[in-house]
Formats: C-alpha cells, sequence, structure tokens
C-alpha cells in the first residue's frame, strides 16, 4: 500500500530541465522542457504507485538562515556572481513558478514554507503521517529519514525511467548502516563538497560506515578516538583526522538534520480529497503547448475518484491475523520455522513451514515442537517459502495486521523479506499486545498471548502453533474492539498511528517501574512496529 506520496518538487523539476531536450519551448518562446518532463513524471508516479494522494514540497529557501548560521559556506559556492542568491539556470527560472501553477490547477497541496527547504518541508510530512509514505527524490540525504518506527520508502529516479526503492530494510547491504540516523552521521563524517560541507579527511563513505558500524554511533567513534582505541580500522592517522574534524563534523549532523515540526497539517489534509481543476488545466496546456502531458495527467487523476466518506473502524477492515515460530528469541538472527495467516472474515488460512538451512536449536524446538527433521522433511525451501509469504501478504494489502508482540514477528518478516531482495508491502498494523495494555493499563499479571486470551475469553489449545496464535490474536482484536467502543471507533491508520504512541507511553512506564524496582539502568525498547534492537 503507497499511503501518501511526498515529492521533492527542485530535484524533480532540475533532473527533467537537464534530461529533456532545451529545445521544447512554447508558442512564445517560453522553454518548457523541465516544464513537460516534470508533470509526465508526476502521472508516471500517480500510475506506477496508484495514487493521487501526493503532496509537492517546494523550496523556499534554497540556503535557509538557520542552516547558513550553523556553516556559512553551506553551498555558498553555488551562488552565481551575476546572481547572488540562486543557483537556478535562466532557462529553468520562468519554468519554476509554471510548474508550480499545474501543480495548484492539478489540485496538489504545494508545501512552500518561509526560510526552509523542500527536504524540510518533507521531513516534517514524514515525521506528522502516521501508515505507509513514498518519498520521491534523487536525493541522497532523505535516506536519513529511514527509520524502523516508519514505513518510508525513499523513491529515486534512474536512469532509462527506471526508478530505485529504498526502505530502512535495505541500509545495512546498501551502506553498512542500519538506519537513517546513521546514515546521517555517515554522511557528516564524508562530508558534502556539493553542498560545501567538509568531512574528516581520509574518512570516505566505507571508512565512516566501518566506524560507524563497529562502534555504534558518532558519539562512540568520536569517544573512541579521543580514548586511543584503535578497533574497527581507527588507525591513529584517522583518530588524527577525526579529532581534527569534530567541531566540523558535529555542525555537519546539525544542518544535514531536516526539520521534523513546520506546520504541514493542511498539506496532508487537503491531499486527501485533490481535485483538478480540469477546464484550467485545458487552458494552461494550450497556453504553453503541453496539451499531451496535461492530457495524461487529467486522465490520471480523474479517473480516481477521492475518498471523501468517513473512515471506517479498523474492526470492519479486512483484518489479516499473523504469526512466526522461530529459531530463535533474537529478532535480528532468527530466522521463520513456521508462520501463518487468516484471514478473520471468511477464515481462509495460509500455512508455511520452512526447510531449515542451519538446524533448528533445541530450545526452540522445545517452545514450538518443530524438530529440524520434520521441517527438513515437510518444508518448503527458504527462498520458495518467503517469497510465496510476502506474496500473499502482498496482495491482500492494504489491510491491517494483526499480531501479537507485533514488532518481533514483523521485524523478522521484513528481514527475511529483505534477504530475499523484496521490500516489505505497506499496510497499517494492530498489536494486541499493545491494545491489551491501553485497554487495561492496570490490571496485573503477565501479558503473554495465554495470559491475554484468558482475559478475553478466546480459547488457545495449542499456544506455540502458528496459526492457533494467529487465530487468537485476531480473536482478542475483535474481543478488545467490541468491549472498548473508543478503540474501536478508530480507523486502521488512526488507530496504526495511536499505537506508536501507546507503545511509547507503556515503555516509558514499564522502564520507570523497572528502574525504580529492580534495576536503575534498565531500558525498555519503544519501537513500534519494527525493531532495530532487543527482544522478545
Amino acid at each position: 500500500m503507497t499511503g501518501l506520496v511526498i515529492i521533492d518538487m527542485p530535484a524533480l523539476y532540475y533532473r527533467a530541465f537537464y534530461s529533456v531536450p532545451s529545445s521544447l519551448t512554447s508558442a512564445d518562446g517560453t522553454p518548457v522542457n523541465a516544464l513537460r518532463g516534470t508533470l509526465d513524471a508526476i502521472a508516471t508516479l500517480a500510475s506506477r504507485l496508484s495514487t493521487t494522494r501526493i503532496i509537492a514540497a517546494s523550496d523556499a529557501a534554497w540556503r535557509p538562515s538557520f542552516r547558513t548560521r550553523i556553516v556559512p559556506e553551506y553551498k555558498a559556492h553555488r551562488e552565481r556572481e551575476d546572481k547572488p542568491g540562486t543557483e537556478t539556470p535562466d532557462d529553468l527560472i520562468p519554468q519554476i513558478p509554471l510548474i508550480y501553477e499545474a501543480c495548484t490547477l492539478l489540485g496538489l497541496p504545494v508545501g512552500h514554507i518561509e526560510d526552509t527547504e523542500a527536504d524540510d518541508v518533507i521531513g516534517s510530512v514524514v515525521h506528522q503521517w502516521d501508515g505507509p509514505i513514498t518519498v520521491v527524490s534523487p536525493d541522497r540525504d532523505l535516506l536519513s529519514l529511514l527509520s524502523p518506527d516508519k514505513q518510508i520508502t525513499l523513491l529515486r529516479p534512474r536512469p532509462r525511467g527506471q526508478w530505485e526503492e529504498t526502505t530502512v530494510h535495505d541500509l545495512p547491504d546498501l551502506y553498512g548502516i542500519p538506519t537513517g540516523e546513521r546514515y546521517r552521521e555517515l554522511a557528516a563524517l564524508r562530508g558534502d563538497p556539493s553542498d560545501g560541507l567538509s568531512g574528516a579527511q581520509g574518512i570516505g563513505e566505507k571508512t565512516a560506515a566501518k566506524l560507524l558500524a563497529g562502534y555504534g554511533s558518532l558519539d562512540n567513534v568520536f569517544d573512541a578516538a579521543k580514548r586511543g582505541v584503535k578497533d574497527h580500522g581507527l588507525s591513529p592517522k584517522r583518530r588524527d583526522n577525526l579529532l581534527a574534524a569534530e567541531h566540523a563534523v558535529r555542525k555537519n549532523v546539525q544542518v544535514m538534520t531536516v526539520l521534523t515540526d513546520l506546520d504541514v497539517s493542511n498539506l496532508i489534509e487537503s491531499s486527501a480529497t485533490i481535485t483538478p481543476n480540469v477546464a484550467g488545466l485545458d487552458a494552461f496546456a494550450q497556453r504553453y503547448g503541453v496539451e499531451r502531458s496535461i492530457s495524461r495527467l487529467t486522465e490520471t487523476f480523474t479517473s480516481h475518484t477521492p475518498q471523501t466518506s468517513p473512515p471506517t473502524s479498523w474492526a470492519d477492515e479486512p483484518l489479516f491475523a499473523f504469526d512466526l515460530e522461530t529459531t530463535g528469541r533474537d529478532p535480528h538472527t532468527a530466522h521463520i520455522v513456521s508462520a501463518a495467516l487468516i484471514d478473520m472474515r471468511t477464515n481462509e488460512t495460509w500455512e508455511w513451514l520452512v526447510y531449515p538451512e542451519d538446524d533448528i536449536p533445541a530450545e526452540a524446538t522445545a517452545v514450538h515442537g518443530i524438530t529440524t527433521e520434520f521441517a527438513r522433511a515437510h518444508g518448503t525451501p527458504r527462498a520458495q517459502a518467503i517469497a510465496h509469504m510476502h506474496a500473499v501478504v502482498s496482495e491482500r494489502t492494504p489491510a491491517c495486521i494483526v499480531a501479537h508482540n507485533a514488532p518481533y514477528d514483523l521485524t523478522i518478516f521484513a528481514r527475511e523479506c529483505a534477504q530475499q531482495g523484496l521490500r516489505i508491502p505497506g499496510f497499517f498494523v494492530i498489536d494486541t499486545l499493545v491494545i491489551d495494555k491501553q485497554a487495561e493499563p492496570y490490571r496485573k499479571g503477565p501479558r503473554t498471548l495465554d495470559a491475554v486470551c484468558k482475559r478475553w475469553g478466546i480459547s488457545l489449545d495449542n499456544a506455540h502453533d502458528a496459526t492457533a496464535d494467529a487465530r487468537a490474536s485476531g480473536l482478542v482484536a475483535l474481543a478488545i474492539a467490541d468491549a472498548f467502543p473508543d478503540i474501536a471507533q478508530l480507523s486502521a491508520e488512526q488507530i496504526h498511528h495511536a499505537q506508536k504512541d501507546w507503545k511509547r507511553e507503556q515503555a516509558a512506564r514499564l522502564q520507570e517501574y523497572l528502574r525504580t524496582r529492580r534495576d536503575p539502568n534498565a531500558v525498555v525498547d519503544h519501537e513500534w512496529p519494527f525493531l532495530t534492537r532487543g527482544e522478545r
């Protein structure tokens, strides 16, 4: 499920300007190559992503004052001597207002916020929107937004009309780092000459990734350098270079951090009811000779009927219960042994038993009862099983996936998919562990699936069987919806968003309790619905 789409418009129209022939002009001689290329790209995106819920992010300032106060050299080398304050080619300048006029006629909300860059608008929308979101930009800096607790896809245009999708699960293979936050630190160490940002001398992308992978964070890298540690490629020369550049690198991090607190609520709200001005678009097309591009856009956008009816309860939406049995407790190393997905409306059930490449540990077999011998005799090869699992889930989204302690199962599923070159599809999540705690926060006793089932009157006769556990979690979710109208009334999008806050609050309460009663250094993970660390 694509959800919301936000486009880095300056990056898109610069790319169009340099890739579409400059000989294209309107009847009065106005260049329209960037205009035509940008409009065609928007139509392609709307068709590819099967959505017209699109926001256009604009640069109100390409050298915002809050960034130049930190690093005065930020993008300073791009200024043209004949036109201070701009890096824009002459033939592109008159096309930019035409591009945004076309966006407005199309009904796209345009994020143009004083003294900010498009990246800041994008960062704020990503931060404030919950649910799947696609960010369209060739700018690698936006990889910094990728986070395990957000369903974000960065869609980058590539040569010959291709598009490259990147999610947080791709970062380890692509750059050797686990999250967007670590990518920002990598970029700060490496520097970015195109933006006038100098990094640490002799520290390229691979070395920066090795240091961050070895020490975990930029703070830890500098701490190790100050202590004279020599592990993970931290040679004496690199240590000296790092310490000499520490001030500049930390400023780079500040400059590279996009804003997330801009008021973008109107953009998000307006994107839900996009209605093209067809007559205005026709007149615009004739005026600038872009009839084909506008016709394609109009056809694409008017073929989608805006959703204006009130959102329905998540409990009335397609609901699929999901569970895994695995080789261990660590979601970052465990593999799937068995899995089940159940349509809670029709009771249609999909079950998988995976042929294990390594022996299933005895302690795991003791939990779910599946031996290595049984799995090898009856299981499906891993690649084939994961591909089928991915296909079944993908074909049923948009939907709500229900699971108990969802981050564990979803983190493993996402990692298994990534290892097969598959990107996890977008969906909303209902976590029965989270909503049970929200419904009855002060109930004493364990919150394991069998304990929660007993509370809600759900029979679970075969615990730790993927199918039995999946069905039980689905029934628990519906039982809670029946008992708590304030939870049931939320839409799938709303409850997905709410659970992130609930999980954060629940983790904070538990952490405070543990630090008071047991361990003053206890840390309780609040990541949801995917994990970058932690155990089941």
